[in-house]
C-alpha cells in the first residue's frame, strides 16, 4: 500500500510540474526500479537510451557527507551519459550566462562542447574559464595560454556562440 501511495504522489508531481510548464511541454514517462538508487538509475538510463541525466542534490558537506555519501558523486562518476545536478533549482530555468571551466584535456573539451550546445539551446552566453593554478604550468606562459583560448573562442564561434577572451580575476 505504501508503494502505491508513492507511486501516485510521484504521478501526481510529474503531472503537476507538466502542467507548470505548459502546452508544449515534454513527453514524458515515469519508471520504478527496485534496489540501491545509483545502480537503478544506470540502469533506467541504459534502458531508455538517456543522453543526460538530471538529478537533484541535497549539497551535504563534512561529516554528514562522510556518513551519508554522495549519490550524485557516484553517478557522475559511472553514468555513460552526462549528469547534471541541480543543488537550488529556480524558479524558471533558462539560463543566460554559462560557466565552462576548461583545462585543455580531452574531456575538458567534451564538457565545453556540451557547454556550447546547452548554451545555443538556451541562446546563453558561455564563459570558457581556465585557472592557471602554478607558475610551474606550461600554460602560465602567456602566450602558449593566448593560443589555447584562441582555439577554445574558435570552437565556440563555429557552432555560433559569442565569445571573446578577457584576462584577470573574475
Amino acid at each position: 500500500a505504501a508503494t502505491r501511495e508513492a507511486l501516485a504522489e510521484l504521478h501526481r508531481r510529474v503531472e503537476e510540474r507538466l502542467r507548470e510548464a505548459g502546452a508544449g511541454g515534454p513527453k514524458f514517462s515515469v519508471r520504478v526500479s527496485d534496489g540501491a538508487a545509483i545502480p537503478g538509475i544506470l540502469r533506467a538510463a541504459t534502458a531508455c537510451r538517456a543522453e543526460l541525466i538530471v538529478l537533484g542534490t541535497h549539497g551535504y558537506s563534512g561529516l554528514k557527507r562522510a556518513l551519508l555519501g554522495s549519490a550524485a558523486e557516484e553517478l557522475v562518476r559511472y553514468a555513460q551519459s552526462p549528469v547534471l545536478t541541480v543543488h537550488r533549482a529556480p524558479e524558471k530555468f533558462a539560463p543566460k550566462r554559462v560557466l565552462a571551466p576548461v583545462n585543455f584535456m580531452e574531456y575538458s573539451d567534451r564538457s565545453f562542447a556540451f557547454a556550447l550546445a546547452f548554451a545555443k539551446s538556451f541562446c546563453a552566453r558561455v564563459t570558457a574559464l581556465h585557472v592557471v593554478e602554478e607558475e610551474a604550468s606550461p600554460l602560465s606562459d602567456k602566450e602558449v595560454l593566448r593560443e589555447h583560448l584562441e582555439l577554445v573562442v574558435g570552437r565556440a564561434e563555429a557552432r555560433g556562440v559569442e565569445a571573446e577572451i578577457e584576462y584577470g580575476k573574475p
